[in-house]
């Protein structure tokens, strides 16, 4: 009974932070990347656009292995 109530004020918490926090923090300061010139130079020689997708990739992993890692310590499966 003391891990559901965990869970419900878990998913509670959750949803109020989801309402409150902007859809993106950083929306605005890639809108504004729009207008510089150079950039697209610079992702001639460095790939940024490929270093953001393995950067994505590798924090989604990391964060999946978090928190499947915190559920199975609510459940006192893994100390």
């Amino acid at each position: 009974m003391d891990t559901a109530f965990k869970v419900g004020i878990t998913c509670a918490i959750a949803i109020v932070l989801f309402g409150i926090l902007p859809i993106s923090p950083f929306q605005d300061f890639i809108s504004s990347m729009e207008q510089t010139p150079y950039l697209g130079y610079v992702n001639w020689f460095f790939p940024v656009g490929r270093c953001l997708t393995l950067l994505v990739a590798w924090g989604t992993a990391i964060g999946v292995f978090y928190g499947i890692q915190w559920i199975l310590r609510q459940f006192d499966i893994i100390t």
